[in-house]
């Protein structure tokens, strides 16, 4: 853990307007997250939200200079480690067990999962659950006309804006330019952001 966030750290430490969400599936003890976050230094850029308040902005998250925002899959630090969210308590999802390409085609492949319809985040989970994992499998349903007509698909449905998209193996297939046109981009835009070092 704090060799991988620690890898966080540096990037945001070059990239000061840059904001990353990570979304943890958490196996082991919030506390352990914490020692984490606290050796590798991440925590100093760890987003606290406060109860009942609307989730910042990017932009007033690059001004506060808590440019991360940690959430649990299943349990997350409650008032001791607040920074670490419960992550469902903040997004809804689609489901996540898809047992075949065609399964991801599916109507239902939008249906509401985990969180509440009101909750201000929504991911779209879109992988197929083979065993093992497949990085054949990941660059067909992650090319760009495969995936962007399926998040197309379920923000109509949903009648809500995708915010985050997991896959498997980002690598393989067109990830960056579908989240590029569904940000309202050219799908080959390169970004535009500050650096330093």
């Amino acid at each position: 853990l704090v060799e991988e966030v620690t890898r966080v750290r540096e990037f945001l430490e070059t990239h000061p307007d840059e904001v990353v969400v990570l979304f943890i599936e958490d196996y082991f003890k919030p506390e352990h997250v914490e020692q984490g976050f606290i050796d590798s230094g991440l925590v100093g850029y760890a987003h606290v939200q406060r109860p009942g308040a609307p989730l910042p902005t990017l932009r007033q998250m690059i001004a506060s200079g808590k440019r991360v925002l940690v959430m649990a899959e299943n349990r997350g630090g409650g008032t001791e480690i607040p920074w670490y969210l419960q992550g469902f308590d903040y997004t809804q999802e689609t489901p996540f067990t898809f047992n075949s390409v065609d399964a991801l085609e599916a109507k239902a492949s939008c249906d509401e999962n985990r969180g509440e319809p009101d909750n201000p985040l929504f991911q779209i989970n879109h992988w197929v659950e083979a065993v093992p994992r497949s990085p054949k499998t990941a660059a067909r349903v992650n090319s760009f006309d495969f995936l962007h007509d399926r998040a197309e698909r379920c923000e109509r449905e949903r009648d809500l804006l995708s915010n985050l998209l997991a896959v498997d193996f980002w690598e393989q297939g067109d990830l960056f330019e579908v989240a590029n046109a569904l940000n309202g981009l050219g799908r080959d835009a390169k970004p535009s952001y500050a650096q330093t070092g």
